[in-house]
């Protein structure tokens, strides 16, 4: 079992062209919000969106309903070309476990990194948005020469992927910005226990 990812059987190609078109207003005012952002990595929710809109339309939110995996919230992602983001945990006052990831455009060359998950304690947690995303204590988060990486995977496909250990995004050989869509879960399970129920109905691929 791979404890850090997991990549779809199916392209979801429908579900990207449908979610590019429907959001095609606010991805635009998202990515041209970079040259001003001092984030390098930025989301705005659209929960409501999906849940009101898209949510029959789309085969991945059918297949993960299908699985008994209930939607909590979904997040729009993008994050800035040419950078490495800062090493953190989602949400770590209270970890966000894990999130199925969209791949809308600019997403071919960017990666996830997991870091060892005890290389570093969990510091400053940074209440922007509601996220709670916990730094680590003792390190140059946007560093990755001082890190032991266990993990990387590319995000060009839906994948499953595990967020409750330290991960970033690297975007340093991307010219254009990523954007995904970030589907959190109902109850906030445990990531074993997700792949466990997607794996029953053959989703996923044999890592």
């Amino acid at each position: 079992m791979n404890k850090y990812f997991y990549k779809f059987k199916k392209s979801y190609a429908n579900d990207i062209v449908l979610c590019n078109d429907f959001f095609k207003d606010k991805i635009t005012e998202m990515t041209n919000r970079r040259h001003t952002s001092i984030r390098w990595h930025y989301w705005d929710p659209v929960t409501n969106e999906v849940a009101n809109t898209l949510n029959s339309q789309l085969e991945l939110f059918n297949d993960m309903a299908d699985c008994n995996l209930i939607i909590h919230h979904v997040n729009l992602f993008v994050c800035k070309e040419g950078v490495i983001g800062g090493l953190h945990i989602d949400s770590a006052s209270w970890p966000r476990r894990c999130s199925i990831n969209l791949p809308l455009s600019g997403c071919e060359d960017s990666e996830m990194i997991w870091v060892r998950e005890d290389q570093y304690p969990v510091g400053q947690v940074d209440q922007r948005n509601g996220a709670r995303a916990g730094f680590p204590v003792g390190a140059n988060i946007n560093d990755d020469t001082e890190w032991d990486v266990v993990e990387t995977c590319n995000l060009g496909r839906t994948t499953l992927i595990k967020t409750d250990s330290w991960h970033t995004i690297d975007n340093r050989k991307n010219t254009v910005p990523r954007v995904t869509l970030a589907f959190r879960l109902l109850g906030n399970p445990e990531y074993d226990w997700v792949y466990e129920q997607l794996d029953k109905k053959g989703l996923l691929e044999i890592a």
